[in-house]
């Protein structure tokens, strides 16, 4: 696999792009922060017109990962996975193989968010090829797509001037 690192004009830390030309996979993961913890985000699998479309969308997405991780107060910082291609007729087992061994070789810093209707059974083969996929949050049990998703909520509610008690401000995401 051939792995670059690549520069951006954004307060992203980190963005790497992954390519395995022989199995068709191409994929991108931007790291916007680490300063709570790991980046965490979820992996999109979408047929993007090119690799600045797909580029955009990581960083916009993994940006929106650390705010809501940072309002969930959550020991994670924001990152997103995003690989190219269209999700029907890619061979998703030699695709997720291949998005396995990219995350595992970022050591840690990015964790990808399990999503069981998005992977399916290729969940499997994330898992034979890195270790950072859906993990709990330290010494609980607790998943962190609830605390994520409450903290969108608060955050709209926050917006719309709802009565509602913010999450605490000492939340640096930077």
């Amino acid at each position: 696999m051939e792995i670059l690192e690549k520069k951006t004009n954004s307060e992203h830390e980190k963005v790497f792009i992954g390519r395995e030309p022989a199995i068709g996979y191409h994929g991108i993961i931007a790291i916007h922060s680490t300063a709570r913890g790991p980046a965490v985000g979820g992996t999109r699998v979408w047929n993007y017109a090119n690799e600045d479309d797909a580029l955009t969308d990581a960083l916009r997405l993994s940006r929106g990962m650390t705010y809501k991780n940072a309002l969930a107060e959550l020991p994670l910082g924001g990152g997103k996975a995003v690989v190219i291609g269209d999700n029907k007729t890619l061979d998703r087992n030699a695709i997720f193989s291949a998005h396995g061994r990219f995350i595992e070789t970022l050591g840690g810093r990015f964790i990808t968010a399990q999503l069981r209707l998005h992977f399916g059974p290729q969940v499997h083969y994330l898992r034979l090829r890195t270790s950072s996929i859906g993990r709990p949050l330290t010494n609980t049990r607790a998943f962190v797509a609830p605390a994520a998703a409450m903290a969108v909520y608060s955050s709209c509610a926050l917006a719309r001037g709802m009565s509602h008690t913010p999450p605490s401000t000492n939340c640096p995401v930077r």
